[in-house]
């Protein structure tokens, strides 16, 4: 068995196995991935005005956060196989 050639990993190649091992568990988790919605994140804290539009208030921002995960679905729909 000497003779065989050492398994590839799928962890990023360069990074610190601590690193890609935090990682891989943040993407196995949902923790990062795709902004689905385009509302600013500042929109939804208490610091902001009450009129700061968000989907739940505004109908254009409903829209756009509609169109978003529209177009997020069909470049998705793409890549699977």
């Amino acid at each position: 068995m000497a003779d065989e050639a050492p398994k590839s990993s799928s962890k990023t190649s360069g990074a610190k196995p601590a690193e890609s091992d935090a990682l891989a568990e943040a993407l196995d988790k949902g923790y990062m991935g795709l902004d689905v919605d385009p509302t600013p994140n500042l929109n939804y804290s208490l610091q902001t005005p009450p009129d700061a539009p968000t989907p739940e208030t505004d109908p254009a921002a409903k829209k756009a956060a509609k169109d978003r995960r529209e177009e997020l679905r069909q470049q998705l729909s793409g890549r699977e196989t």
